[in-house]
């Protein structure tokens, strides 16, 4: 049965208990934002790598397909100064600039990935929770009480 009319000490202890299961809660907000930031940013990467593989298809396409004097053509007219016979292989080349800036987006995405881990792995939960337990523990809380009132009246 709850105690109706708490004592000073249990009310200060109830108020520790409350203020470190408070910071704890706001730990796992935290945690589950960075770890919401995370997916995003890995789900990102994965984007990225459908970009990446059709711009090599189309690469390759460009650079092994068979193209008709008349296309080859075309592909000189778009970025000059190439064979005739060879237009389609050597516009396919241009590919490679977008390919290597989709792929260092990728890496930028990989190292923010990599420290919003180290930034949950710096309090992580277990942690939160074992620091809870402790800041909480009442028994703890009730000595610490009791020092802090002999100190008072000393």
């Amino acid at each position: 049965m709850p105690n109706n009319n708490p004592t000073a000490k249990e009310k200060w202890v109830q108020k520790q208990h409350d203020k470190a299961v408070k910071i704890h809660h706001a730990n796992i907000d935290r945690i589950e934002n960075l770890t919401d930031k995370m997916k995003s940013k890995t789900f990102e990467i994965s984007q990225l790598q459908l970009s990446i593989g059709l711009l090599i298809k189309e690469q390759c396409d460009l650079q092994y397909g068979y193209f008709s004097k008349k296309e080859n053509r075309a592909f000189n007219r778009a970025d000059t100064g190439f064979e005739e016979d060879h237009g389609a292989t050597y516009f396919g080349e241009n590919y490679s600039c977008g390919i290597d800036a989709l792929r260092k987006c990728q890496q930028e995405l990989c190292i923010e990935v990599a420290n919003l881990k180290a930034a949950i792995d710096s309090h992580s939960f277990e942690d939160s929770l074992t620091i809870m337990k402790r800041a909480s523990d009442e028994e703890r809380l009730g000595k610490e009480y009791d020092k802090k009132q002999k100190k008072e009246t000393a």
